[in-house]
């Protein structure tokens, strides 16, 4: 739900996967969708002077999240932009539960998408949650203000409210930053499939090394 908020003054860029569904409460937030710098760079409520910000997330454990949050609809879409049929790839039950997916094998299918993505690299907005966090940061021209960590979700959710209530004129507004705390508890989304030591086998995680590369390199991961 990357927005411009013009109440508040800041633009927020929602990089898939990385706790925008634990921040998207807020009313200094809000908004809908994964809109890039670039792309609320063209709006005309886009202002220069407010705080933009968002928050990234280690390239791996990204990638495994949002492997296991996507539905198998989305990601049979995605083989056939591989060329391949999933179902001769792996096998994959649906659950009730919302559509999603229940794994027979978890580690071997994603190995498997790893595989493919490194061999196709096929990135395109029907396939938002697997596009790099670059492509929702760059601009040639305007720099963001605070790029926050996951990994710090909580230190840095404090740093970025700050600025944004700093950045504010009346005494109102900014008394109701202070009381923004961070919604949910930790790091982890509940149900988020995001620990890099299960699925970590060298040679796999040299090729989301390889996908990532530009992300690695940018954000010093």
């Amino acid at each position: 739900m990357s927005n411009i908020n013009r109440e508040y003054r800041n633009v927020y860029i929602h990089v898939p996967k990385t706790a925008g569904t634990t921040m998207e409460r807020h009313d200094f937030i809000r908004g809908a969708g994964h809109a890039s710098l670039q792309e609320l760079s063209t709006d005309d409520n886009f202002d220069t002077s407010y705080i933009k910000w968002a928050f990234i997330r280690h390239p791996h454990e990204r990638l495994i999240s949002a492997f296991f949050y996507v539905s198998y609809p989305v990601l049979e879409q995605y083989y056939a932009a591989f060329g391949k049929d999933i179902k001769s790839e792996w096998v994959v039950k649906e659950t009730r539960n919302l559509g999603l997916p229940w794994y027979k094998k978890e580690k071997d299918e994603f190995y498997n998408f790893v595989e493919n993505l490194y061999e196709h690299r096929v990135f395109a907005q029907e396939y938002i949650h697997f596009m790099p966090m670059n492509y929702f940061l760059h601009h040639d021209e305007i720099e963001l203000d605070f790029i926050g960590r996951f990994e710090n979700l909580q230190e840095d959710w404090i740093k970025v409210k700050d600025l944004i209530r700093d950045n504010l004129e009346s005494p109102m507004m900014k008394d109701k930053i202070n009381h923004h705390g961070l919604a949910g508890k930790g790091t982890s989304p509940s149900g988020a499939k995001s620990n890099m030591k299960e699925y970590n086998d060298p040679g796999i995680v040299k090729m989301i090394e390889e996908i990532y590369k530009e992300d690695y390199e940018k954000f010093n991961y």
